[in-house]
């Protein structure tokens, strides 16, 4: 089983974030005690295994998810 994680990017004001998208990225977003990834976060999930997919920012698709 391919361990990988779903991810948008989106921009708030000039600057961009990197929200999770499926359920196991808003797991280990959970871990991190915030709302958004950041490089250190996304670095260390690679280191674990996991490949980041970023998916297109669909407002219409975010309220659901995976």
């Amino acid at each position: 089983m391919k361990q990988e994680i779903n991810v948008y990017w989106k921009n708030n004001y000039g600057v961009d974030h990197c929200y999770p998208f499926c359920r196991t990225a808003k797991k280990l977003i959970k871990l991190t005690g915030s709302k958004t990834f950041n490089g250190y976060h996304l670095s260390v999930i690679e280191d674990l295994g996991y490949s980041v997919n970023v998916v297109p920012y669909v407002p219409a698709q975010m309220r659901g998810g995976v």
